[in-house]
């Protein structure tokens, strides 16, 4: 192509550039503005989250199942009375006028050591309701605690992205005014302009990324706040104690369900019946009525194969609840060990991360003196600073990681806020 041809087209594509840029200036994304709050702690973040968590309800279910079992468990009778009423007649057959009428009630007795159990199954009920309270508060925690930090994350993105940016618009302006001046070639204004459209495709991502983060937060709280400082101070812990939330949890759940073994094994049994009416009879027409008062009571025995089958699901539910008791603590153990790890990882590429970051910066403030010279060309400056703003990056990350680990490491002790 001639150079009067290709000049002519440069200059009419850098003309064109503008109206391109001003357009994509002019998005507007959808965010939901959030203001950081001093005097907002992380803890009230997590209390205004509990009362937003679909599963809010159901700590509280397993409380009113603990005192219904209560109330079971101190009532006067093993199960609901029952009235009866017998009558007998001999109008079908001699038809001689003899007639018995029996009525009373039926009243199911406790078997020795049943009432026991069923207060036992109602106390450990209450136990894991407590239990279950403080692993929803638990979980709901690590929802923030991940959402926060994804929010710091975005947000830093989104303030280096926005550095870069203003750096490469007053690059295009130094371009411009040089190849003016016919120091620079209409190439390096094209270079120049096609590095700021991409600077703003990386702030368009990062405000997008940074619309997520918020819209999240303010869908888990329902707050337009957040708080200003919310980094943690690390656990000196280094293993999962027996206290750990979810460990007691499975400790109640595993006690109350041998309880419901025992309660099981007892009830399969048969219970106790005692019998309490009166009973008003005659032999014929002609004999006056006897009244008389019935009390008797019906005592089961044997029944061991019932009394086998019946504790039979539930001792396997013992011995699942425990496997599984074992396995949460194995994962848990797992992931806190390498979590520590991550912690020591990221404590060792900190200082290598930020001497990387002074040597980037370096090499830029050489390279533009040597551009301004005329001693570099502007794509291999453009590369350096793209290397700068990469390890600026990488240094902010880190930190954020850091503490995002920290945040993490106490959420796998079992640590709320």
């Amino acid at each position: 192509m001639p150079i009067p041809r290709m000049t002519a087209w440069a200059a009419a594509f850098c003309l064109a550039l503008p109206l391109n840029l001003s357009a994509a200036g002019g998005t507007d994304a959808h965010t939901d503005t959030l203001t950081p709050d001093t005097a907002l702690t992380l803890h009230q973040v997590v209390e205004a989250a509990l009362t937003r968590h679909p599963d809010r309800d159901l700590p509280q279910s397993v409380k009113r199942e603990a005192e219904a079992l209560s109330r079971r468990g101190d009532a006067l009778l093993a199960a609901p009375p029952a009235a009866a009423l017998i009558a007998y007649t001999d109008r079908p057959t001699d038809d001689r006028g003899a007639n018995e009428i029996e009525a009373g009630v039926e009243l199911p007795l406790w078997r020795p050591g049943e009432r026991a159990a069923a207060r036992d199954l109602a106390r450990h009920a209450g136990a894991q309701a407590e239990t279950s309270r403080e692993v929803f508060t638990l979980t709901v925690a690590g929802e923030i605690r991940n959402a926060l930090w994804d929010l710091a994350l975005a947000r830093t993105r989104l303030r280096l992205a926005g550095a870069t940016l203003k750096d490469a618009e007053k690059r295009v302006s130094a371009v411009a005014q040089r190849v003016e001046q016919g120091d620079l070639a209409q190439a390096d204004l094209l270079l120049a302009r096609n590095d700021l459209l991409i600077q703003r495709r990386q702030q368009v991502e990062a405000e997008t990324e940074l619309m997520h983060a918020q819209r999240s937060y303010r869908i888990l709280t329902g707050l337009d706040r957040y708080p200003e400082d919310f980094t943690e101070p690390r656990i000196e812990q280094t293993g999962i104690m027996a206290t750990h939330p979810l460990l007691a949890l499975y400790r109640e759940r595993i006690t109350r369900a041998r309880d419901a073994t025992r309660a099981a094994r007892l009830e399969a049994a048969g219970r106790p019946t005692l019998f309490v009416g009166s009973r008003r009879d005659r032999g014929s027409r002609t004999e006056p009525y006897t009244d008389a008062i019935a009390v008797g009571i019906n005592l089961p025995f044997g029944g061991s194969a019932h009394r086998d089958a019946a504790t039979a699901s539930a001792a396997r539910k013992v011995a699942d609840l425990q496997a599984e008791r074992d396995r949460r603590q194995r994962a848990l153990e797992t992931r806190l060990h390498e979590i520590g790890h991550r912690l020591d990882q990221l404590a060792a590429s900190l200082p290598l991360a930020e001497e990387q970051s002074l040597i980037a910066d370096r090499q830029l403030e050489m390279a533009e003196l040597a551009f301004a010279h005329n001693e570099m060309d502007l794509i291999d400056l453009l590369k350096l600073r793209s290397s700068a703003r990469e390890a600026r990056q990488a240094v902010a990350e880190i930190r954020i990681e850091q503490q995002r680990a920290i945040a993490l490491y106490n959420q796998t002790l079992g640590v709320t806020p």
